[in-house]
């Protein structure tokens, strides 16, 4: 099962917000717990697409390396990327940009908190992205230990 933290959820509403008119992206934190996926927390990153902001998301090489130093920091796993999107499903320009050991969330928002997310990972072996079941949960992790907010 994928466990979603709502404090992430909570900061992908702050980045969409925070850039209105433009996709947002950035990359997803996290670590395995049994035979969970903790989403823990994600990092926002500037959209690098300059001339498509607002219909296309680019992240460099320079900051993939930067969010896997970041993670390593935290004690945490890259485990994926975000972006907004008006339609919550990947399109072809994701399946052709995706690596498959990645977790993708893709959300909007409806209103100033409401966050409307699907997760997805891509299936390279049949070309097309699986949908994945989460669940969102209220509780903050400190070296990979649940305390019960």
């Amino acid at each position: 099962m994928i466990k979603v933290n709502s404090t992430l959820l909570n900061s992908l509403a702050e980045h969409f917000h925070s850039k209105e008119n433009e996709i947002v992206c950035g990359a997803i934190l996290g670590f395995n717990s049994g035979s969970d996926l903790i989403l823990d927390s994600v990092i926002n990153l500037e959209n690098e697409n300059y001339e498509l902001r607002n219909s296309r998301y680019l992240i460099s090489p320079a900051q993939y390396e930067s969010a896997e130093n970041s993670a390593a920091e935290k004690g945490l796993n890259l485990l994926g990327f975000y972006h907004s999107s008006g339609i919550i499903e990947p399109g072809e320009y994701d399946k052709k940009h995706a690596l498959p050991e990645f977790v993708y969330l893709l959300f909007n928002c409806s209103g100033r908190h409401k966050v409307n997310f699907t997760l997805w990972k891509f299936n390279s072996d049949k070309d097309f992205f699986e949908f994945l079941d989460a669940e969102v949960f209220n509780e903050v992790f400190y070296n990979q230990a649940a305390v019960a907010v």
